[in-house]
């Protein structure tokens, strides 16, 4: 299962239904922060912010999961000419996550470069090899403070897999090839 948002209807899934919920091979989850810093908050990314109490229930689950945070995405960041090379392709797929590329640019001033948080999802689980894994045991703050949605390491957290390294122009190579695949 992919998760590219909040975790709330996987939450429900596991509270509602634990024996559908069980059957899930496992979860691969663009979402959090371990050692930089949030976007939303000093320690909290939007996806767990958003909901936290739902980002607990998945984290604490024990199902097979495998966290992508922004210390792994903010490492896969596409460029201009890499936009630039996708419309070249004359692909169409390829011209249209060029010209969403594009639009990053717009609402941004003196940025090189764009990190591509959502795509690390799907590139993961076609090549999980370009990223580094490693098994930490979380938690998550929940509530509505700043802190809603950080993820804590500790002997009392839920093991689970989060990815930390990524070879960023391998995985765009990989993006590239897949978005202009006929």
């Amino acid at each position: 299962m992919l998760a590219l948002g909040p975790l709330t209807n996987i939450a429900r899934l596991i509270l509602e239904k634990p024996e559908a919920a069980s059957r899930i091979g496992r979860i691969i989850a663009m979402g959090g922060v371990v050692h930089e810093a949030g976007n939303v908050g000093p320690r909290s990314e939007f996806n767990l912010w958003a909901d936290p109490e739902a980002a607990a229930v998945v984290v604490s689950s024990g199902l097979p999961l495998v966290l992508v945070p922004l210390d792994v995405t903010r490492q896969v960041r596409a460029t201009r000419d890499f936009a630039e090379a996708l419309s070249a392709t004359g692909m169409p797929l390829a011209a249209m996550v060029a010209d969403l590329i594009e639009s990053y640019f717009e609402t941004t001033t003196h940025r090189q470069s764009r990190p591509l948080h959502d795509p690390c999802v799907m590139l993961f689980a076609l090549a999980p090899e370009l990223f580094r894994l490693e098994d930490l045991r979380l938690s998550v703050s929940t509530g509505s403070t700043e802190e809603a949605g950080a993820l804590t390491i500790g002997e009392k957290g839920t093991l689970v897999q989060v990815a930390l390294g990524v070879d960023g122009s391998a995985v765009l190579d990989l993006l590239s090839a897949k978005l202009t695949a006929i």
